[in-house]
């Protein structure tokens, strides 16, 4: 009777210090840990944009997901092109329809008896204006040949050699029909006609002449 009461009071205490000792070392508890996961990534595109975004994300071990992102996006654009273009065409004037000879009504307003040719230039174009009606037969080279956009004349540039070597300049217009082929061609030319003004001296001075006639030179 008295073992049987020892052992289980012994019993008793074995299974006491058992449990004290699982309590001490912690055996029955369950513990979780946490993990945290950081994320950055940038991405560019081919246009010049840029992305970039940032995240966080916390894991506990009741399983709660936190997550935070900010992201800020920039485009810039460059390369840009700008073309301009004009296209300038200039359209001569149509020759004034009235292609009647107008010389006698100038011969009226400016009578003279005067006549010049290669030999007497160099008199005629210092002072044209104390000339005016004169007749003249001269040869040179005609330029710059285009109808005048107010008179609607065909006017040109003709280049006279006098007898002395100086070269002069004489300004030509008429609105009587001539061969303005002969005018483009380079060669010598003869005009005749009379002299109706004198060019600015800006211009260079010389004689303005109404043409009667142009002929190719001899």
């Amino acid at each position: 009777m008295r073992k049987t009461i020892f052992l289980s009071t012994a019993s008793v205490l074995l299974l006491a210090a058992m449990a004290v000792a699982l309590v001490a070392c912690g055996g029955g508890t369950a513990t979780s840990s946490s993990t945290t996961v950081t994320t950055s990534i940038e991405t560019t595109t081919a246009a010049g944009a840029s992305t970039t975004a940032s995240g966080e994300t916390t894991t506990t071990a009741v399983g709660e997901t936190t997550t935070t992102a900010t992201g800020s996006t920039t485009a810039t654009s460059a390369g840009e092109t700008t073309t301009s273009g004009e296209a300038t065409t200039t359209t001569e004037p149509a020759r004034t329809t009235d292609t009647s000879d107008h010389s006698a009504e100038f011969r009226t307003q400016y009578p003279s008896t005067e006549s010049f040719n290669n030999s007497a230039w160099a008199t005629l174009n210092p002072n044209p204006s104390s000339h005016l009606g004169a007749a003249v037969d001269v040869t040179g080279v005609p330029s710059k040949v285009a109808v005048d956009p107010d008179s609607l004349y065909l006017t040109w540039q003709l280049t006279v050699s006098s007898t002395t070597g100086a070269s002069m300049t004489a300004l030509c217009r008429t609105n009587v029909n001539v061969d303005r082929s002969l005018l483009s061609a380079g060669g010598t030319v003869e005009v005749k006609g009379l002299v109706v003004g004198a060019q600015a001296s800006s211009a260079g001075g010389g004689p303005i002449i109404y043409v009667e006639t142009v002929t190719k030179a001899a």
